[in-house]
This record gives C-alpha cells, sequence and structure tokens, in this order.
C-alpha cells in the first residue's frame, strides 16, 4: 500500500493535533479534482471516528501509563483484532479491534462511513467515486483509505495526550 498517495488527505485528521497557539491551514488552490470533491465532503464521518478513538485512546493512556506501553497494545490489537481479549478497549459499542477490521457493515451501523456517498460495501473496497459525481475517482478505496488514516489519527491522540501531561 503506498502510503504517498494519501498525502494531500492528511489534512483531514491533521487538523485534530493539539499545538500551543495551534493555527490550521490548508490551501486548496492546488487540489486535483478528486481531492477537493472529496475534502468538500468526506465519505467518512472523520470527527466521528475521531471521536471514538479520544475516547479509546484516552481510556488506554490512563490505564497501561507509559507511551510504548500504549503503542504496543495498540500494535498488538491491529495485528491481531479477531482475538477476544483485544474487544477490552472500547467506547460505546465500539472497540478499537472493532475500527481495526475495517468492517463496511460496523463501520455504517457506527456513523463512520456516510451511507448516500458510500451506498454498498463494493463501493468501500473499489476506488473511491462520488455517486453523485461519477467522472471523477480517487486513486484508492475507501477501505485503503480509512486503514491508512485509523493509524494517523491514532498516532495524532496519543501525540495529544502525552504533549498535555
Amino acid at each position: 500500500m503506498d502510503k504517498d498517495k494519501f498525502t494531500k488527505y492528511y489534512p483531514l485528521v491533521d487538523c485534530f493535533i493539539r499545538k500551543k497557539n495551534f493555527q490550521y491551514y490548508y490551501d486548496d488552490k492546488d487540489d486535483e479534482d478528486e481531492v477537493f470533491l472529496f475534502k468538500l465532503e468526506s465519505p467518512l464521518e472523520i470527527a466521528v471516528l475521531m471521536n471514538y478513538l479520544r475516547f479509546i485512546i484516552t481510556d488506554m493512556c490512563n490505564e497501561l501509563g507509559d507511551r510504548e506501553t500504549v503503542e504496543k497494545e495498540i500494535k498488538k490489537i491491529q495485528n491481531n483484532p479477531d482475538d477476544l481479549n483485544n474487544k477490552k478497549y472500547k467506547y460505546k459499542k465500539v472497540s478499537l479491534s472493532e475500527l481495526f477490521k475495517a468492517n463496511y457493515t460496523f463501520l455504517r451501523k457506527n456513523v463512520i462511513i456516510r451511507s448516500p456517498l458510500v451506498p454498498n460495501e463494493e463501493a468501500f473496497n473499489k476506488n473511491f467515486s462520488r455517486p453523485d459525481v461519477p467522472n471523477i475517482t480517487c486513486p484508492f478505496s475507501l477501505k485503503e483509505f480509512y486503514l491508512v488514516i485509523l493509524p494517523r489519527a491514532i498516532n495524532i491522540l496519543i501525540n495529544n495526550y502525552y504533549s498535555n501531561l
């Protein structure tokens, strides 16, 4: 999976980085059509995803203590999301292990996927194209994007937690 093709999409989660005197600036004048459309109305509810993750990661950091232990636990969950022991870290009915599975039905049910823009699992698994703008297609599937952006979002929340101590 080539992560470089997602660079232009990282501001969707990078805006959640907390810094002193934080100013978020994004200049979209150089965006290609598919990048602009994706950012205009994202098929993923990034704020909803970040909200679930914020509670999960904060609980993990509080419980496990140091950053290295938290990162090891997350890597363990990421590598084996089906292990029943990995369902411990959750917020409401959304567990970190379920998020790593990238299951369309689960993500849609928990309002992480915008169903009008991603009407079915096939649309989630193939190169993303908005139903209302079919002549523009992103060079990746939404599932592929989600699996790259999820660890980035987690890392941002870990950094936020440990930078505020």
